[in-house]
Parts: C-alpha cells; sequence; structure tokens
C-alpha cells in the first residue's frame, strides 16, 4: 500500500481562505498584509477567476508556510478534503487527522468513538450504497463476539456472587478453549 503524505493535499485557494477565517493567528498574519476585504468576497473573487495575484501570492505563501508547517492549521485544513472526490486526497486528509500531536508536551492522539455498534456500521453500508466491505464484516463480527462476551461475562459474575449454577465444568472449559483458540488465531493480527 503506498504511504500517503501531507504533500498529496493539493493547493485550494477556497479552503486555504476557510483555514484563515476560522483561525485567528493565521488571519492576523493575513491581514498584517494590509487586506482588508471580507472573505466571502474574496471567495466570490476566487470562483469568478478574478482575484488579484498579490492576494493569491500572499495566500499561497500562508498555505507553504503557516498551514503545510503547523499541526492546528494543516488539520483544519485536511479536514476541508474528507469530503473531496479524489480518494488519495480523502487518504492523506484521514492520514493527517489521524495523526499524533503535540499540546504543551504532551501528545494528544486523535479520539476514536468509544463504541462503534451496528446501527453506526449498518448507517455506513447504507451510505456506501449498501456495498458491504469486509472491514464491515469484520466490524459486525466483532460486535457478535463482543454481544457474546458481555452476556457469558454477566452469566458467570451472576453464578460467582449469587451462587446460582446454571453452567456446567465443561462449559467454563468450552469458554477457555474458545478463547485460547481465537488468542492463537488473533496473535498475528494483532500485532500488526
Amino acid at each position: 500500500m503506498e504511504v500517503v503524505t501531507k504533500e498529496q493535499l493539493v493547493f485550494d485557494v477556497i479552503k486555504v481562505l476557510t483555514v484563515i477565517e476560522t483561525d485567528s493567528d493565521v488571519d492576523e498574519i493575513f491581514r498584517k498584509g494590509g487586506f482588508k476585504q471580507s472573505y466571502e468576497m474574496l471567495c466570490t473573487l476566487v470562483k469568478e477567476n478574478s482575484l488579484p495575484d498579490e492576494i493569491l501570492d500572499r495566500l499561497k505563501g500562508i498555505y507553504t508556510h503557516i498551514i503545510m508547517q503547523n499541526q492546528k492549521p494543516l488539520r483544519a485544513y485536511a479536514k476541508l478534503f474528507l469530503n473531496d472526490e479524489n480518494p488519495i486526497e480523502v487518504a492523506a486528509a484521514k492520514e493527517i487527522i489521524a495523526e499524533e500531536i503535540i499540546d504543551d508536551g504532551k501528545p494528544i492522539k486523535y479520539k476514536l468513538p468509544k463504541h462503534y455498534g451496528k446501527n453506526k456500521i449498518m448507517a455506513d453500508i447504507e451510505a456506501n450504497n449498501g456495498v458491504i466491505t469486509e472491514l464491515d464484516r469484520a466490524m459486525l463480527a466483532l460486535n457478535d463476539l463482543r454481544n457474546v462476551y458481555c452476556k457469558l461475562k454477566r452469566r458467570c459474575v451472576k453464578e460467582k456472587k449469587l451462587d446460582i449454577k446454571k453452567l456446567t465444568d465443561t462449559d467454563y472449559r468450552d469458554i477457555v478453549a474458545v478463547i485460547k483458540t481465537i488468542e492463537k488465531k488473533m496473535a498475528d493480527i494483532l500485532k500488526k
């Protein structure tokens, strides 16, 4: 699989203007160039292909030296590519957003959702025109495994605390054997 880098994000004037507008520090830098126009007006000029070269050069400089060199504006810029058509740009954006960032000397990782259940997976499949990928299949199977785990754990805790015996010693051995089989089968996958 090809390595995705931030350089695969293309320079997009509208997206650069969006980042500048939403980041007060970058906005301040841009305005130091003496540009007073509203961002709405600048976007209109871009769409009409009549943006002055002076402003375009200023935007390219901010893109190269500020947005691409600093994590906060880079991540904001990358998020604007998530819904684009180009799969390489989308992959680069996702990679940048998921990267570890540093805040006050402490690493902060992109926060994944705590729970990604069946409803969310089914919504993703529906959004993908009903196409079920192997990842979707794996996630649905993991959801089923989690449900089985929760039921068995609850039952074992109930038997331990309430001294109710519904499962036999053979059932307990089967649970252990299945878990050992899963651990052996998944050992290589978990190392990745």
